[in-house]
Parts: structure tokens; sequence; C-alpha cells
């Protein structure tokens, strides 16, 4: 099971690379703009996650500057996810409101949230 398991990741990440979209093409100033707005966004993530990969793929189309953390191998994102986020699931994407952070989670959510900012 362990060595079937490490194969599809293997396979889904090959794929990522093989299928990565062309990033947006932005006016400088509007991509410095973006990026300072996404500089605390954090990505929590699994690296051969294909929801994760589904995600990551779509900032890199949306040509966002996240940042992302591996939930699985680092034990402090671990517990941080689990502790401030309410849930060990990914892909969750965090990002701080006047209000405190906020966790989206699920793929297609979080999609939608990305797209809507950069609309």
């Amino acid at each position: 099971m362990r060595l079937i398991r490490y194969l599809l990741g293997k396979i889904i990440l090959w794929n990522e690379q093989r299928t990565a979209p062309t990033p947006l093409n932005r006016a400088k100033e509007a991509q410095q703009a973006l990026n300072q707005i996404t500089s605390e966004w954090v990505l929590y993530e699994f690296n051969a996650c294909p929801y994760c990969v589904k995600v990551r793929q779509e900032i890199r189309r949306l040509n966002l500057e996240i940042r992302r953390v591996d939930a699985k191998r680092d034990a402090e994102h671990k517990k941080n996810l689990i502790e401030a986020g309410g849930r060990y699931q990914v892909p969750c994407l965090s990002y701080p409101t006047s209000n405190g952070v906020i966790w989206l989670y699920e793929s297609d959510t979080i999609i939608t949230f990305l797209k809507k900012q950069t609309a």
C-alpha cells in the first residue's frame, strides 16, 4: 500500500508539472498591489494531494504569491492548522481580515475566493 501511494504521488506531481498553466500577465503596479494583499496569506497543503494540486494550479494561473506550507511533514504547521483552523484538512487557505484570520477549506471554495480577489 505504501508503494502504491508513493507511485501515485509521483504521478500526481509529474502531471502537475506537465500541465502547469501560464501565469496571467498584469501591469507591474497591479501585480505589486496584489502581492501586497496576498503577502500574509498561507496555503496549508500536502505535496501530492490532488485537491492541493488543483489549488496550486489556480494560484499559478492567477499569478499569485501565496506562501505554501506542508501540513503533513511539518509538525508546527500541522499543529497550527488543527488549533487555529479547527481541523486537519487540506487544502486550507488562511488569510487575515480586520475581524481575525479566516480559514477556507475545500479546493473549489478556495479557487472561487481567489478568482473574486483577482477580478
